[in-house]
């Protein structure tokens, strides 16, 4: 008779147990999947406010280079600063990049500030951003459809 009682006991104490553990489970699962879900989202903002962010900035610095006003220092001084503003939003990108898009996206933003050195042609500047321009694409598009 003790055999008949235990067993409904053992049995529902087991199913409570395992519907415990997969509430449990769930809750996990969901919330890693929320946080991926913002992650990607976050990753894509940031990477689309940057696009027209480099743009505008490449556009300022070709005014700055080829601006009639003020001297050579004084428009060196202006690239500096335009340089050293964009460098923050660089940064904001950097954070949603993995460590070996990291270490690339920073050569491709040093390619970027070289090509608007005042000593660059005309036509190197023009190559030099087209390339730029495709490795950032690429760079965004591998972060943006990775699973990590």
């Amino acid at each position: 008779m003790t055999a008949e009682v235990t067993d409904p006991i053992v049995v529902a104490f087991t199913a409570g147990l395992c519907a415990m553990l997969g509430g449990a489970f769930g809750v996990l699962l969901a919330r890693r999947t929320e946080y991926e879900k913002w992650l990607r989202q976050e990753r894509n903002n940031a990477f689309a406010r940057f696009l027209p962010r480099m743009k505008e900035c490449r556009l300022q610095a070709l005014d700055i280079i080829f601006s009639k006003e003020g001297d050579e220092l004084t428009r060196g001084i202006s690239l500096s600063e335009l340089k050293l503003n964009f460098e923050v939003e660089e940064n904001v990108v950097r954070l949603y990049l993995n460590d070996d898009d990291r270490a690339s996206f920073t050569k491709i933003m040093k390619d970027l500030r070289d090509a608007y050195d005042p000593m660059i042609k005309q036509k190197r500047r023009l190559d030099m951003t087209e390339n730029v321009n495709k490795d950032v694409q690429c760079l965004f598009e591998r972060a943006l459809h990775s699973n990590k």
